[in-house]
């Protein structure tokens, strides 16, 4: 027993240990403990003092790490090697080998990026009986994947509702859309982004038996923090919408489908309260007409996340479509509100 003890004990003292990692500031600090990530000009560093912590890299001098990282260079390469410091700004990729390269910091575009999906799905369902006989339900998805240089996004969502006369017994349906939409974006920095989008839409209450709306343009993250973002686009898009007659509709004249080029101008905002906890977020869309100034397109959106437990969420969202040259016999606007439980992933 005692010999056993005493080899454990000489096992746990020579055992190699993972040399810890180090980030120098330009004021010079410096913090002591593990490089997780550089994605998007953001350095996520596991301090030994201060636990996980996000950095803007322009703020760093020099980093080091003594474990093998995998390493984006901004002239395309990609390298899995330890990284040392150097001064004047600079560090040096796979020291002691062949590959060495010393460089300035802000060339090395990303470390240990995220490559996989992620996303969410949701879904809800409200039933009402006794005074009111309503059925409301509604299901969403969203998933993206975030690449060094660039980024793809889609998602789509459906909702129906409809409702019975207390009176008469007669069902009517109160709600039946759906949308379907993808978008490219390719990065030329950690900021600026040029992007290609398109939406698919179906609404039959509203009488649009289809909407196309494909576009490209420029944005700009504003703001690119884990707990806020916040990013600007404008652009330009086709836009095409095909209409069903109303019953009240004669044949001389119904207008079956409208067409235009418009511009596009948009933005998101994010914002989050203890981690994942509480999360504010607000989007909105803005589609002029060239050829018609009276004849635009509005989209947004906005609510609130909260977290249940692990990756489950209650969502509250109020969307808004104002169609300001609408289908014959339909209302411009349509303001919904969506209540959800969800899954991210």
């Amino acid at each position: 027993m005692h010999r056993a003890i005493c080899t454990c004990a000489l096992i746990i003292l020579f055992a190699p240990v993972a040399p810890a990692d180090d980030i120098f500031f330009k004021n010079g600090d410096r913090l002591t403990g593990q490089i997780l990530r550089l994605e998007g000009g953001k350095l996520t560093f596991k301090s030994n003092y201060a636990g996980e912590i996000t950095v803007n890299a322009s703020d760093l001098e020099s980093f080091k790490s003594g474990q093998p990282l995998d390493v984006r260079l901004e002239d395309g390469r990609s390298v899995r090697a330890k990284i040392t410091d150097a001064p004047h700004g600079e560090v040096t990729v796979a020291p002691d080998t062949p590959d060495s390269r010393t460089l300035p910091v802000a060339r090395v575009k990303a470390i240990n990026p995220k490559e996989g999906w992620s996303g969410s799905v949701l879904a809800g369902l409200i039933v009402t009986r006794g005074n009111s006989n309503t059925d409301n339900a509604n299901a969403e998805f969203n998933v993206e994947k975030r690449r060094v240089d660039d980024r793809f996004t889609a998602g789509g969502g459906y909702l129906y509702g409809r409702q019975r006369d207390p009176n008469t017994g007669l069902k009517t349906t109160t709600a039946d859309n759906w949308n379907v939409r993808a978008k490219y974006d390719y990065f030329f920095s950690p900021r600026l982004y040029a992007y290609g989008n398109v939406k698919a839409e179906k609404d039959n209450i509203a009488n649009l038996d289809f909407r196309l709306t494909p576009g490209a343009g420029v944005g700009y993250q504003v703001v690119d923090r884990p707990d806020f973002k916040a990013s600007t686009e404008a652009g330009l898009t086709y836009v095409y919408e095909k209409f069903d007659a109303p019953d009240t509709a004669s044949t001389t004249e119904f207008r079956d489908h409208n067409e235009y080029l418009s511009g596009r101008l948009a933005y998101k905002i994010e914002k989050k309260f203890g981690g994942d906890r509480l999360t504010l977020f607000h989007n909105a869309e803005y589609l002029p007409s060239f050829q018609d100034i009276d004849d635009y397109l509005v989209n947004a959106d906005g609510g609130v996340r909260v977290g249940i437990t692990g990756k489950l969420f209650l969502e509250y969202k109020l969307t808004l479509t104002y169609d300001a040259v609408p289908a014959p016999g339909a209302s411009n606007t349509d303001l919904r509100h969506v209540l959800s439980v969800g899954w991210q992933f």
